[in-house]
């Protein structure tokens, strides 16, 4: 018995218009999807700003809260003399004239 493997073949001509016109289309295709994905406004830049604004914003949540600690710090200062008082005793170390100053 044997086989005849021609019969099988298929014929896969594709005329010279449409193979340029795929060409063409695939060329275009590389270029937009490198464009779209690799670029400085492409989409892989834009997940890594993404990240760096939400570390950015985060930062800043935390400078602010830290500028409020610091305001009602100053607000205490001007308002009691307890708090310049306090200051003055505990961060730069000073006393009364007739004061003993321990640290521990």
């Amino acid at each position: 018995m044997k086989l005849n493997f021609m019969k099988f073949n298929m014929n896969f001509n594709i005329d010279k218009k449409l193979k340029i016109r795929l060409i063409i289309i695939f060329v275009f295709g590389l270029f937009w999807a490198n464009s779209f994905f690799f670029t400085k406004s492409g989409l892989i830049s834009y997940f890594k700003l993404k990240k760096e604004l939400t570390v950015e914003q985060r930062k800043i949540i935390k400078l602010e809260n830290k500028i409020v600690c610091l305001k009602t710090e100053i607000d205490d200062w001007e308002k009691y003399d307890f708090g310049l008082e306090r200051m003055a005793r505990d961060e730069m170390k000073m006393s009364l004239p007739d004061e003993k100053v321990y640290t521990y």
